[in-house]
């Protein structure tokens, strides 16, 4: 570990390029293994990820796509190579490194930015860190707290950025664990180390880590909390930093001006708009309901008197087609049909190609074991009970003429 944080990939600003000699070759099992004398590539290590480049051989010109195998100064060449071929480098062949500096320059940052995120969390909330992430889909903080809210999200912010605002210098202390048990740890020491390194934000956190790190704070330059969840009884804190943060804010930015837009509103007065319209919707829903109810009854006493005239005493089904009405309001019917007629219904929504049929309360029909079978003959996909089974079905012809066939057993 010693000789990782003399590497290379530790420098700022960061070095994408450089030549140096092959000692080591070996096959591997995706490809082959490449050890040099000295790395640009940081391995993935203390929740960081790892780097991405290629390696070329100076001698052929020929360069190869690598990851760093998790070895320092180790490169893995993956690739479709047959069993007998030749190695890519020789031992000491010179070879020219390169580094995906945008890359590496996002995970630098927003590893710095954790650092100073975790150690805010810690001071205003008394909320430790237990584990952190950094992905090309998004950075996340798990913190040791059970509830979290936007004024909780809005002052941390403000403390993080008045310290990126400050340039507060970023220091790393490289020394044996037990001069670094002296420093004001955030967290434990790794064990099993002879040498560690201690990040220190000056004045303000001490973390052992070995991940790559800013040389200063103001370099991050905006940090931006884009999120929060419960997570096995703590929170998960979603954080962008840098450019990333600017893409978000800007984002959200233009989401805001088009929910305004649409809305014919002003940005700072979507929350009173939106609380409007919610309110609104919940009292249409209200007369929806009540409307739907009505229209249920009004089925149940048009369809009446044809219920009485079908077959035998026991026996009377209603079955009807709805070409207008979605799946929720003929359920709602075939509900109240069954209710009130006492009589087992079959109706389909055609918009919805769903079929829905219930039974009358207290029936000793089971319809899951009568009609589900049905319904497969037809290309209908359902489930249910004894008393209301739905299907789904692929067209209206064969909607139809399972809801024709359903009615039968009655």
């Amino acid at each position: 570990m010693d000789s990782l944080f003399s590497s290379p990939c530790y420098r700022w600003p960061v070095i994408d390029f450089m030549e140096t000699e092959v000692v080591a070759v070996e096959r591997a099992d995706s490809g082959w293994l490449v050890t040099t004398a000295d790395t640009l590539f940081y391995p993935e290590g203390g929740g960081q990820p790892a780097d991405w480049g290629s390696i070329m051989s100076v001698n052929s010109g020929v360069r190869y796509e690598a990851r760093p195998s998790g070895h320092e100064a180790a490169l893995l060449i993956q690739g479709d190579f047959p069993p007998d071929s030749e190695p890519p480098f020789a031992q000491g062949d010179r070879a020219a490194l390169s580094l995906d500096r945008e890359r590496r320059v996002r995970h630098t940052i927003c590893h710095t930015a954790q650092h100073l995120l975790s150690a805010v969390l810690l001071e205003l909330w008394q909320a430790p860190t237990v584990s952190m992430h950094l992905g090309d889909s998004g950075n996340t903080v798990d913190a040791d707290i059970s509830h979290f809210t936007a004024e909780m999200a809005r002052k941390t912010e403000e403390t993080v950025q008045a310290a990126i605002e400050a340039d507060l210098p970023v220091i790393s202390h490289i020394c044996p664990p037990e001069d670094a048990v002296n420093f004001p740890l955030r967290r434990e020491l790794p064990q099993g180390e002879d040498t560690v390194r201690v990040v220190e934000i000056q004045g303000v956190d001490f973390s052992p880590c070995c991940g790559t790190h800013l040389p200063s704070l103001g370099k991050i330059g905006l940090l931006r909390i884009s999120g929060w969840e419960k997570y096995k009884g703590k929170t998960r804190i979603h954080f962008n930093a840098g450019h990333d943060a600017w893409a978000f804010d800007s984002a959200l930015r233009d989401t805001l001006v088009e929910a305004a837009s649409i809305l014919e509103v002003n940005p700072p007065e979507l929350p009173g708009r939106i609380t409007a319209l919610r309110d609104h919707a919940a009292e249409l829903e209200k007369k929806l309901k009540a409307l739907s109810a009505l229209w249920a009854e009004g089925e149940v006493s048009a369809l009446g008197e044809a219920a009485s005239e079908r077959a035998a005493p026991g026996r009377a089904v209603v079955s009807r087609s709805y070409e207008k009405c979605d799946a929720e309001l003929v359920t709602l019917a075939a509900k109240e049909c069954s209710l009130k007629l006492g009589v087992p219904a079959v109706f389909s929504s055609v918009p919805s190609l769903t079929l829905i049929c219930t039974a009358p309360k207290g029936s000793s029909l089971n319809l899951k074991e009568l009609l589900l079978p049905v319904f497969s003959a037809h290309q209908g996909r359902g489930g249910g009970g004894p008393s209301m089974v739905r299907g789904v079905f692929d067209s209206p012809e064969d909607l139809e003429k399972c809801r024709l066939e359903c009615a039968v057993p009655f």
